[in-house]
């Protein structure tokens, strides 16, 4: 059927992203973040072949918010720390007609930014990003719904007490196939 054969994609996904480390050493001072991300959001773009492999754009969005732990110089307040990536992905499809499992990776850049708060003191970190997930989609005419679980490192200095955004990430999304 021509839902099985739709060689191109579009989503727009939320979900949340469970860091694996809370605690992490931000400017000099233990911070403990919350575990699970806010304003969690992805887009993706991706092309498919006729041997049921797709190739991709993707864009992710997460945040978790922090306490500070005791006076500190830079940062008494309430911070966030951002993580965004933009990722080349790769996926393998099984399955046909509506259910369409999949596994995949991705590789891209990072950019990371830690506001302190009440400080005008910022970091903000470059590096590589990396993913591997596993989900299904639901293909339905030109509509579609997908479902993942994808875990992302980064390739980011934390030895100068940089936030390690690393994560687990659970996602849902619609998206249009043609």
């Amino acid at each position: 059927p021509a839902v099985a054969q739709a060689e191109n994609a579009f989503y727009l996904k939320g979900g949340f992203a469970q860091l694996t480390d809370d605690a992490q050493n931000l400017n000099g001072f233990v911070r403990t973040l919350d575990a699970k991300s806010t304003d969690t959001y992805g887009l993706l773009f991706e092309h498919r072949t006729h041997r049921d492999m797709a190739f991709g754009v993707e864009y992710l969005n997460y945040q978790n918010d922090f306490l500070p732990s005791g006076k500190t110089i830079l940062g008494t307040g309430k911070g966030t720390a951002t993580t965004r990536t933009l990722q080349f992905v790769a996926k393998k499809y099984v399955g046909r007609h509506v259910f369409h499992p999949f596994f995949g990776l991705g590789v891209g850049v990072a950019r990371t930014t830690v506001d302190y708060g009440d400080s005008s003191w910022n970091d903000e970190d470059f590096g590589v990003g990396m993913q591997v997930m596993a989900g299904f989609e639901l293909r339905f005419q030109e509509m579609g719904l997908l479902f993942e679980a994808k875990r992302m490192a980064y390739d980011i200095d934390t030895s100068n007490s940089a936030y390690d955004p690393s994560a687990i990430g659970f996602f849902a999304g619609i998206g249009f196939n043609w």
